[in-house]
């Protein structure tokens, strides 16, 4: 063991790591954004998303970055945890490609002859496209030349160790070895944050003779398990669906390894003392048949484990926009379905009236004056998936009616939602009297479900006194026009939760 060889260890590993980032960065920069694109354009079916999670990872060489996307996906609640979950797990299965392109070019070309090409085209290419997306190219060129070199260095390290030591854990301690071995790749993964620079480094060592295949095939096991921890940090302070979805791959990959390192355990009276020709290969295969088997196993069972990690780390606002009253075990009774449809579109209307009142005087500067239409339009989905299930069925002519008026009535509270989305506060500008005479007659209305006239004349009289302080210079024009567009807007939409509260009346005089 020298200092020399020791720094081509060292400086193979980190030749590895920016190789690894420039490659990851250089695509991401080349994809402008496509990335994101091309896998939220393949959520469904399901296994388009697996093969779309495995596409991204062998293109871009890093399963932290599929993750954090999509987790960020999740993140923003634009997927569930159920469809993001065929993504992480075709992830899994991209991270082989590593292996496969250490294995079958790492050890049986010239390396000096692909690499040093590849470095000076790649840079070239980027100098020339320098301030366009198309120059991440250059950059992912020259960061996969570089893996080649950072691969050379590690293997001549290697080589030079040799003829020291041996690292045979399993030959060692047995099954206990397994463990160690697994636990040390898990180890490593994590300090590096990549499980392709510690497949790389696992099966450069094995193929140069200092780390036993059986040894090998454990750690490499551990570094599958290591790449969950990117997903794990990334979900951290995050909603609680992306913490879930973190929690998923985590678990998978968790329950996949310990599976494999007891097959490993099995099988190992019965390796004895045979010699591979190929460790690199060969591992390359026991990833790849590892992490497929995985996958293969788990796929049947998708839906249980997602809808079990479902109760993890719910929110109050989860809870809010779960269905309460509707079941589908209540379909099979299309009598009693229809009756807890009007129930639940009637708490639905309830949660447009803060839209509407948090938009009127007097104001709390402490309330939180945020919509909430993205409950109204989440429950709305749920609603309406549930009356088109329920609408196949036989029933009578009174429940096909009480239907109709469900799904009117939600339409109703949608529009009503839609229409102060994003909305600000309504202001006075002035004109006190008027707006305390509107505010009130909203109020009213919405408290007793009536008081239609008296809303219909306040909203009349506001409308007159603000075009009347726009004309005569009172107000200025475009404030008492945003005013007459919010004014508007704060009728029609009470005038739709009024609506959909008489057709859900049924739902009111039967509770209990």
């Amino acid at each position: 063991m020298t200092l020399v060889s020791i720094g081509q260890l060292i400086g193979g590993l980190g030749l590895f790591l920016l190789a690894l980032s420039m490659m990851t960065s250089g695509l991401e920069l080349a994809m402008g954004g496509r990335l994101k694109t091309v896998l939220a354009a393949s959520l469904r079916p399901a296994w388009k998303a697996l093969f779309a999670g495995f596409a991204a990872t062998a293109l871009v060489q890093s399963s932290s970055a599929v993750s954090v996307v999509t987790l960020g996906f999740v993140n923003a609640g634009l997927v569930t945890l159920a469809d993001a979950f065929p993504i992480m797990l075709g992830s899994n299965v991209g991270t082989t490609v590593t292996g496969w392109i250490v294995a079958a070019l790492g050890f049986k070309v010239d390396i000096h002859m692909i690499a040093l090409p590849m470095i000076g085209f790649g840079m070239l290419w980027r100098m020339v496209r320098t301030g366009r997306a198309s120059a991440g190219i250059g950059t992912a060129v020259a960061g996969f030349g570089l893996f080649f070199l950072g691969l050379d260095a590690l293997k001549a390290g290697f080589d030079a160790q040799a003829g020291f030591f041996s690292l045979s854990l399993v030959e060692e301690y047995g099954e206990r070895g397994i463990l160690i071995g697994l636990v040390a790749g898990t180890f490593v993964t994590i300090l590096a944050q990549s499980s392709s620079a510690t497949i790389a480094l696992v099966l450069t060592a094995a193929e140069s003779g200092l780390i036993a295949v059986p040894t090998a095939a454990a750690m490499v096991v551990g570094a599958n398990i290591g790449t969950s921890t990117t997903a794990l940090i990334a979900s951290i302070g995050a909603t609680p669906g992306a913490r879930r979805t973190a929690l998923a791959q985590f678990f998978f990959n968790l329950a996949t390894g310990l599976l494999a390192a007891l097959l490993l355990m099995l099988f190992l009276p019965f390796w004895g003392n045979r010699q591979v020709a190929h460790p690199a290969i060969a591992l390359a295969i026991f990833d790849t048949l590892f992490n497929i088997g995985g996958v293969a196993l788990v796929w049947p069972i998708r839906h249980r484990l997602t809808n079990w990690l479902d109760r993890w780390y719910k929110s109050a606002a989860e809870d809010r926009r779960r269905p309460q009253h509707i079941d589908r075990s209540l379909i099979a009774t299309p009598s009693l379905a229809v009756v807890a449809l009007q129930h639940e579109a009637r708490r639905l209307i309830d949660f447009t009236v803060p839209i509407i009142t948090r938009r009127l005087p007097p104001y709390d500067p402490t309330t939180d004056l945020t919509p909430h239409s993205a409950d109204v339009d989440i429950l709305a989905g749920h609603i309406f998936d549930y009356a088109a299930r329920l609408g196949q069925t036989d029933m009578s002519a009174d429940s096909q009616q009480m239907l109709l008026d469900s799904v009117h009535a939600t339409q109703d509270a949608l529009e009503a939602a839609t229409l102060l989305k994003g909305s600000p506060r309504l202001e006075g500008f002035g004109q006190a009297a008027p707006l305390a005479l509107f505010a009130d007659a909203i109020r009213a209305a919405l408290a007793t479900g009536q008081n239609g006239e008296a809303l219909e004349a306040s909203y009349q009289a506001l409308r007159r006194t603000l075009i009347d302080a726009m004309i005569s210079g009172h107000a200025p024009q475009d404030a008492a026009s945003d005013a007459l567009e919010l004014v508007g807007d704060l009728y029609h939409a009470t005038g739709r939760v009024l609506k959909a509260r008489a057709l859900t009346a049924d739902a009111v005089a039967e509770a209990p």
